[in-house]
């Protein structure tokens, strides 16, 4: 399915692959990225957004009024995410809704951790604030802060 918007250049490309998963592309002048959903019968979805491009925030800002029940669970992935010239660290995490609140569960962030162990953050949204909270002690702790 293709969905083309020639007053602001969006464009979203959709398909439905025979694994049944989905893939899809975004296209505009401030936006660029990939995403793929792979259903899981047993389990929570399996999200990957790859390759994210956003070139300028101030051209998405708006009040979008969006809410921690407009996620549905899944397993996140992301790899190559920019905005501006900015560059963020691949990270994975589950998200977990439930009634008016989005759980954050084992979210890693690569390169942020000791050794070769990623931190591994637990949280939640409720729509207005986000907590995140890391568990390390001892020897971990002191290698992770002295890093």
């Amino acid at each position: 399915m293709e969905l083309i918007d020639s007053s602001s250049g969006f464009k979203a490309y959709i398909t439905k692959q025979l694994d049944q998963s989905w893939r899809g592309r975004i296209e505009s002048k401030s936006v660029k990225g990939n995403v793929a959903v792979f259903p899981n019968e047993k389990d929570i979805p399996n999200v990957r957004i790859l390759g994210l491009q956003v070139t300028s925030l101030d051209t998405i800002k708006s009040d979008w009024e969006i809410t921690p029940k407009d996620f549905p669970s899944m397993h996140l992935n992301a790899t190559n995410i920019r905005i501006n010239e900015d560059i963020f660290p691949d990270f994975s995490a589950e998200l977990v809704s439930k009634d008016s609140i989005l759980s954050i569960n084992n979210l890693e962030l690569k390169g942020l951790g000791v050794s070769k162990k990623l931190l591994s953050f637990q949280g939640a949204w409720d729509g207005k604030h986000t907590q995140l909270s890391a568990k390390a002690k001892g020897k971990i702790w002191l290698n992770f802060c002295n890093g």
